[in-house]
Order: C-alpha cells, then structure tokens, then sequence
C-alpha cells in the first residue's frame, strides 16, 4: 500500500545470490546504491519468477522511518473516475503521499456487511489516503484538492490506533469481497493519465454485461484490482467472466498499460505475453530463457508461454 512513495519490492533490492541451471551460483547487484558494470541482472532475476535461476540470497536497501507526523484520513467521491481524477491530481501536486488506495461503491458495502460499519451511507466510492510527513500547508492542499474533484465527508486522524484501524479496514477489503463466493481478482496497471478511463470502462463493462463487479486498488500508481464474482454453487467459470476478463484486458493494453502491474504472470497469463510485449520482444524472452535454462528445468511452463 506504500508503494505510491516507497517503491514496489523491485526497487528495494540491490543485489542477489543466485543458483543457476548449470549449478553455478553468482552474485549479481550488491550493497552499493549505484552500479554501472555490465547489464542489469539483478531486475531481470527479480522478475523471472523463478525460471532463470534459484534465488538463494537477497540483499535489501533499508530506509529510515520518516520525520515529521503521519497524517491518515479518507474520503468519498461520487465515482471512481471523479476518485481517480483527484489521485492523479494529488499526485502531482508536491504533496508526496504514502498511501492512495481506491474503493468502490460495491466494495465499500461489503466492508460494511464485514465490519459492521456505514461508509457507503456517505457516497459511492472511498479513498484511503496517507501522508508520512504532514505539514499543515500540505493537509490544505489536500483538502482543496479533494473537495475540488468532488470529494465530500473528509476526514483526518494523527492519532495511531485510528490510522491503524484504516490500514485494516483496507486489509478487510479481501475476505469481505470473496466471502461466500467465487471469485477472481485481476491486477492491471495503468499511466495515471489514463487509470479515470479504466473505471469508466470497468463500470460501464458490468453493467453491459450484467455483472458486479467489485473494484479497488492502489490508485496512487494506477494498480487496479476489478473483483469479479459468481455464486459458489457453480463450479465452472462463467462465460460472461471470461469475456469481461478478456474486454478488461484489451482495453488496458489499448490505454497503454499492462495487464500484470503486481501479481506476476504465471501459467494463466503467459498466453498474454505476445499481445503485451509483441513479437519480437517476445521471441527476446525466450531467447533469455533458453540461454539460461538450456533444458527447461526451472519452473517450466511459468512466465513465458
């Protein structure tokens, strides 16, 4: 939920010990902050989910705890996009937030039938927002700019026991929504330009095709998270998910974004990679593949189709 300031895991690793297919193990990266010999292997084995080599040790950059007092809150917008439009413009504004994390209407009521609490009485959509090191001129600009973007019912807590129950309540978010039904979770990532045209589009997909469809993410770097259920009773996945799925998927990469921001790529959206990456950058990766696992043997099937 952090990573809006602080980066995703990729950027918090400076060097790594590695067991390869042959045997060998190397190191790559290591303990400085800068490095420029040879290419950048340490990035391409941290995002090989395993099928360029074992990874056996990792050597991670610390960063020290923030100056300064941490300022949580939450408020509630009309719709996503009108949520995703005071994101974008947070984001630019010098305020330097930790936390934009995005829930819709569907997924605030769920929290409510969860938690037990009323938060999708105020409005449609909610936005869980933190500063780290909060001033008083940077919680104005805040304010201003989510009540410009129609923001209503704002409210501010300093106070950690009620900035912790936030973070919770977030946290809730996944068992709240899966509770009592079948499910699938999907993880596109868009240009923060383009993440208001997403939930327009998530939206109006659900009800073209009659399906609720439950959205959150972390909206402070375009990471959404459309949720979409069916009853538990039917084992099979209906064809309607599987064609809102496929919609979703076109319409991120159509907006210049990736169908993948966080959630790795596995055996189920391997196909995928010659509609994101295109050709040539695909036949690259498996030229990649072959020239570090000759035979195959490092989780075969995974990453690459």
């Amino acid at each position: 939920m952090s990573t809006v300031r602080y980066g995703a895991t990729k950027d918090n690793i400076l060097g790594l010990k590695v067991v390869l297919a042959d045997g060998r193990e190397i190191k790559v990266g290591g303990r400085t902050l800068k490095q420029a010999f040879g290419y950048d292997l340490t990035q391409l084995f941290i995002g090989s989910e395993g099928t360029l080599g074992i990874v056996v040790e990792i050597t991670v950059k610390l960063l020290p705890i923030p100056l300064g007092t941490p300022l949580m809150g939450m408020a509630f917008f009309p719709t996503m996009t009108q949520l995703a439009e005071a994101v974008a413009a947070i984001r630019i504004s010098g305020i330097g937030p930790t936390m934009l994390e995005a829930l819709d209407g569907n997924t605030v009521a769920a929290l409510d039938t969860y938690r037990h609490t009323h938060y999708a009485d105020n409005n449609e959509s909610m936005l869980i927002f933190r500063i780290d090191s909060s001033t008083a001129e940077t919680e104005a600009l805040l304010e201003k700019m989510l009540t410009t973007h129609q923001g209503t019912h704002i409210s501010v807590t300093t106070d950690p026991q009620a900035q912790a129950d936030l973070q919770q309540m977030r946290r809730d978010m996944l068992p709240a929504v899966f509770a009592g039904q079948n499910h699938i979770m999907e993880d596109m990532a868009l240009p923060l330009s383009q993440l208001a045209p997403m939930m327009d589009y998530i939206a109006e997909l659900g009800a073209q095709l009659g399906l609720k469809i439950y959205t959150a993410g972390h909206a402070g770097d375009g990471n959404v998270h459309p949720t979409l259920v069916w009853p538990a009773d039917e084992k099979d996945v209906p064809p309607k998910i599987v064609e809102a799925l496929q919609a979703m998927f076109h319409k991120t990469l159509a907006l210049g974004g990736t169908i993948s921001g966080e959630h790795a790529v596995g055996m189920i959206k391997n196909q995928w990679n010659n509609a994101e990456l295109g050709p040539d950058v695909d036949y690259l990766q498996h030229q990649i593949k072959a020239l570090f696992d000759p035979m195959n043997i490092l989780n075969p099937k995974r990453k690459i189709n």
